[in-house]
This record gives C-alpha cells, sequence and structure tokens, in this order.
C-alpha cells in the first residue's frame, strides 16, 4: 500500500524533459554540469588544454569532475548535448 507522502513515479517523457533542461538527479551534485563546463573552459583558456589531470592540485573538484565525465561517456549515460559540448572544446576522451 502506497503511504499519501509517497510520491507517483515519473514517466520516461518526463524524465526526458527533465534531463533536457539539465536535472541534477544528485543533491550531491550541487553545481551543475554548466558550471563545472565553464570551468572546463577557463581552464583551457590558462593552460591551454582540457586535459585536467584528476588529481589537480589547484582544482580537485573540476579534475573529479573531468573524470567522471570519461566514466559517463563510457557507460554511455553523458547527455549527447555535453559529449558534443567537450568535443567542441577539445576535450580529449
Amino acid at each position: 500500500r502506497q503511504s499519501s507522502y509517497d510520491t507517483p513515479p515519473i514517466t520516461d517523457e518526463q524524465i526526458r524533459k527533465l534531463d533536457s533542461l539539465g536535472f541534477a538527479w544528485s543533491l550531491r551534485n550541487r553545481r551543475s554540469w554548466a558550471d563545472m563546463y565553464a570551468e572546463l573552459l577557463l581552464y583551457k583558456a590558462k593552460h591551454g588544454t582540457c586535459n585536467v589531470p584528476q588529481k589537480c592540485p589547484h582544482n580537485k573538484s573540476l579534475g573529479r569532475w573531468v573524470g567522471k565525465q570519461r566514466q559517463s561517456r563510457k557507460k554511455n549515460s553523458l547527455h549527447p548535448s555535453c559529449v558534443d559540448a567537450m568535443n567542441r572544446a577539445g576535450f580529449t576522451w
């Protein structure tokens, strides 16, 4: 039996719409994908490359984010628009 506090499941269509808006599915991901992508572009402007070390001493969160993007792409779970943006930036997978 469903309690009055349970929320009904959302449909696949609703999930697609939320994904297209860049909805953050995890509360742990406090910074949006667009924010981290902007940081990547700043890093590239300063260093001439998108190859951020995973243990980047001056920006650990960007280093971890870059690693997660590679993992997500390998799992085919990175949104195609994100892959396109990373490719346009010259990101090396």
